[in-house]
């Protein structure tokens, strides 16, 4: 570089600094002109500042591993590369990253061999979120309609107008951007999968023997199609398997179709429901609905409710509704709840319920302490002891988080500060140094700088936990087609591909 150029470089930092400088010389200045000249001058100088200030942010990117804690692939772990500016804030996403898994469902037409293997995407896509599991995966691309799909394309869930397996990424563009998706399943041989548009518009696919789809009838489809009876839709909610409702919420309206055993839509009747109805609860900020196969399928649905207004950020309730043979409901009562019964009151707007159910075990994490009940198997998280446990507040346990599995054999993993602590059934999973199932929480042997966790590759007895710094991924657990490096009792690194940490 020759000297005149030298003179014209002008590092981000000092342009900032003539910027403020040009502003104070502007108020000490005796200024003649129009106050609208100003004004606009003003306005002019704040946004080159701001656009300097992002240029910098942009300059100091971090590349950092995000969990995909929205799939749960069966004996697979799924993690993306993403970079960060310097307030943590994701400005890029990068590669998806899989381990573990079948040739199908991998992304790239090869069973994980150890190690993780790049998801097959074209280059410049990228990818905000993915949803899906056990076998079919939805990648919504950022700001864009593009949804890009793979895995075994259970009954066309993955909406390409064919069921055969899609091994390697294929693109469904939608008329409007995509807002979001939700499907999973627990199983490898049904799914549905539901698509909400930033035009307020709903689109299903898939296996539909109950409804699921919404579209009036009982016949699978394996392309997308919008729910006519429905629009102007603000956000939907999936169930955690492949018999289960769907909920769509519209302004302070709630609305619910497909599966309903045990009267688990909120109803008031146990009639499948093939279209869209209207429920009577009102102000609904999040609903939880699970079901299970046991002795033949059960449901529940909680539902947390504003005390005011959808999204004032004021206390809040919780309702109950479905299947009630283990104090699910929170009361010992071996009989359904056949419409929504309130059963928590005045708790915080962001607080929410974790955990599984039906023959399961949930919680409420508050600034204050854990909420525990149900069926509790492998126990709540501290003394108590038997099963079918009514609600109590455990003040000894309070967390800044809680994950827990959402089907068998129940698992929960909680942070608080810079420990994690886990009970549940083990199989290597607990991260505590050994293969025996736990009843009460117990602090595991934690890595330095842990900023996320969850608990994947769930099936039946079958899961990992893993966590990550940022930099490195930490797994335990036992191993199922290479989803993890090695079978472990505590918190191991993992090989990531070059160029990943």
């Amino acid at each position: 570089m020759d000297t005149q150029e030298e003179n014209n470089t002008i590092n981000p930092n000092q342009e900032i600094i003539n910027k403020i400088d040009e502003l104070k010389a502007l108020k000490q200045a005796e200024i003649k002109e129009n106050a609208k000249t100003l004004e606009l001058y003003t306005i002019a100088l704040k946004k080159d500042l701001e656009i300097l200030a992002s240029n910098i942010k942009s300059d100091t990117l971090k590349k950092q591993i995000r969990l995909c804690k929205k799939v749960n692939a069966y004996r697979q772990i799924m993690i993306q590369e993403v970079y960060v500016n310097t307030d943590g804030e994701i400005v890029k996403y990068g590669d998806l990253l899989s381990s573990g898994g079948t040739a199908t469902t991998s992304g790239c037409n090869r069973q994980g061999l150890g190690g993780f293997n790049r998801v097959c995407l074209p280059a410049n896509v990228e990818i905000s979120e993915v949803v899906g599991g056990h076998a079919n995966f939805f990648a919504i691309q950022k700001d864009s309609p593009n949804l890009w799909v793979w895995g075994n394309n259970s009954q066309g869930c993955l909406g390409l107008g064919h069921t055969n397996a899609t091994p390697i990424p294929q693109k469904v563009t939608f008329r409007a951007k995509i807002k979001q998706v939700c499907s999973k399943s627990y199983s490898s041989s049904y799914q549905f999968a539901t698509i909400l548009l930033s035009d307020g518009s709903v689109w299903s696919a898939g296996y539909n023997a109950y409804g699921s789809l919404g579209i009036g009838n009982t016949i699978d489809s394996n392309k997308f199609i919008m729910i006519q009876s429905l629009n102007d839709v603000d956000e939907i909610f999936g169930g955690n398997n492949y018999i289960s409702g769907v909920f769509a919420r519209k302004g302070s309206e709630l609305w619910a179709w497909g599966w309903n055993g045990n009267y688990c839509l909120g109803l008031g009747h146990n009639t499948n429901q093939l279209t869209p109805a209207k429920l009577a609860l009102k102000e609904v900020i999040e609903v939880y609905h699970s079901t299970r196969d046991s002795s033949g399928w059960k449901a529940t649905t909680w539902f947390k409710v504003a005390q005011g207004k959808w999204g004032d950020g004021g206390k809040t309730d919780f309702y109950f509704v479905g299947f009630n043979g283990s104090c699910e409901s929170t009361k010992a009562i071996s009989a359904d709840y056949t419409t929504p019964f309130k059963a928590y009151i005045n708790f915080d707007y962001n607080d929410r319920i974790v955990g599984n159910a039906p023959y399961g075990t949930m919680y409420i994490a508050t600034r204050d302490g854990t909420w525990n009940w149900g069926y509790a198997e492998y126990g709540v998280g501290n003394t108590r002891a038997g099963t079918s446990l009514q609600t109590q507040k455990d003040v000894s346990n309070v967390f800044d988080s809680i994950e827990a599995t959402e089907y068998t054999y129940f698992m929960a993993c909680a942070k608080r500060g810079d420990t994690l602590y886990t009970h549940g059934y083990n199989n290597w999973s607990l991260g505590n140094g050994n293969n025996d199932n736990q009843r009460q929480w117990l602090a595991i042997p934690t890595p330095n700088g842990i900023i996320d966790y969850a608990i994947a590759s769930v099936y039946e007895s079958e899961r990992a936990l893993i966590a990550t710094d940022g930099t490195t991924l930490y797994a335990c657990g036992a191993v199922y087609n290479n989803n993890i490096d090695y079978t472990t009792p505590t918190l191991q690194p993992q090989k990531l591909p070059i160029g990943a940490k």
